[in-house]
């Protein structure tokens, strides 16, 4: 089993794992590894449409001229958040949206700021997991050939839905739960920003975050997914929502957990592709955050060459450093390689697919990353699981040197 230090993150703050030491010797071996990421059924374009998750692929917007971000993103992060865009333009990444959600009331008590982490002590090695469609239905068959098994795992919750028997035996084996608590509670039904910031629903929540915590392991809980990409239009929240709105709601919800648990930790859960001003709109203040995600999607937008690494640290350097979140523990919560031959005529053979996730552990020491998910799953207009085993076999390859 490889293992390496966590960064360290700001005093109060999460569980940040610092992925560098033990992936050193990935490096030489990421060569050797053949591993990609194949989206557990439907992975991404950016508005995919999960079954499970309305999930809609997002429309694939064509990269700008500006060279590749490479090489580690600066850590030092700016005091406070700046009102104005970096200079740079961000790169759209692409990848998926959306879920439901009804509930109570009651506030917790006064609100004790960010968690710290409890799950794996700091010094281990990383969180890599894959999501499967239907909430992982299907995953335990997949990787039951696996020599090491994942030890993260992502769900999807609708905003009345209770802690699936599924999650309950994962967290029993110590892996770490990524969840979206998604604020559509049926076609047309929604629960609002605005009603969750003002505590409409405070004791729903609340009793969800208790049922989380008693899991006993580390949890990462985001106010619904990918916000940035849905509230334009598509239906995964409600209409005519505003980022100030999310912020405002966002920052209620992480009080609801940091006064209510001990192993749950705030997370905010964006799809990452969008301009930067529009992506920093939809972070929650700095001390209310445990922790921030996005789904970067290997797109026909890309270039065969390109690396994990450089997919992952444009929305490092281009919003998380620049608006003042470059401590924040990160997680990549989607991601994933098309396999189909895209509008342009575009395709990424396997090979490419298999090099694509070879980097993976690579750039998760990179730029820092915490946890990787493969959404492994075919949905809108694009195809992301492996039609070839071998990409299959290089994924399970590459879980086992970074876990085993």
């Amino acid at each position: 089993m490889l293992q390496y230090p966590r960064r360290k993150h700001r005093a109060p703050g999460p569980r940040r794992a610092q992925i560098s030491a033990g992936l050193t010797a990935l490096g030489t071996a990421a060569v050797l590894v053949t591993v990609v990421l194949v989206v557990t059924g439907g992975v991404i374009s950016q508005t995919g449409a999960l079954t499970d998750r309305y999930h809609r692929h997002h429309p694939i917007r064509p990269i700008g001229p500006s060279k590749p971000i490479t090489g580690r993103p600066t850590r030092t992060a700016p005091t406070r958040t700046p009102t104005s865009a970096p200079t740079r333009p961000t790169q759209p990444t692409s990848g998926p949206t959306t879920h439901p959600t009804t509930g109570p009331t009651t506030a917790p008590t006064s609100p004790s700021g960010p968690t710290s982490s409890t799950s794996s002590p700091a010094g281990t090695q990383p969180d890599i997991g894959v999501y499967m469609a239907g909430n992982n239905s299907g995953l335990d068959a997949y990787t039951s050939s696996w020599r090491v098994q994942p030890n993260a795992a992502s769900f999807y919750l609708n905003f009345e839905q209770k802690v699936p028997a599924l999650m309950k035996t994962y967290a029993a084996q110590g892996r770490q739960i990524q969840v979206a608590l998604q604020t559509k509670i049926s076609s047309g039904s929604y629960a609002t920003w605005t009603a969750i910031a003002k505590g409409t629903y405070d004791s729903q929540i609340v009793t969800l975050v208790k049922s989380l915590d008693a899991l006993n392991t580390r949890v990462l809980l985001s106010l619904d997914v990918e916000p940035d990409a849905n509230y334009t239009g598509g239906g995964g929240v409600a209409a005519g929502q505003t980022p100030a709105q999310y912020v405002a709601a966002a920052n209620h919800f992480a009080d609801l957990i940091h006064a209510n648990s001990k192993r749950v930790q705030s997370l905010v859960w964006l799809a990452g592709f969008k301009d930067a001003a529009t992506e920093a709109s939809f972070l929650p203040a700095v001390s209310k955050l445990d922790n921030v995600g996005w789904d970067p999607y290997m797109t026909g937008s890309y270039a065969p060459t390109e690396t994990a690494t450089a997919l992952f640290s444009r929305f490092i350097n281009n919003v998380l450093v620049p608006y003042g979140y470059g401590n924040i523990s990160r997680h990549i919560l989607e991601t994933g390689i098309k396999t189909d031959k895209g509008s342009d005529g575009k395709t990424f053979d396997s090979q490419t697919q298999v090099n694509f996730f070879d980097g993976v552990p690579a750039a998760m020491k990179s730029d820092d990353i915490s946890s990787v998910i493969w959404f492994r799953d075919d949905s809108g207009s694009h195809n992301y699981i492996p039609t070839d085993s071998a990409v299959d076999r290089a994924f399970a390859a590459m879980v086992q040197q970074l876990l085993g």
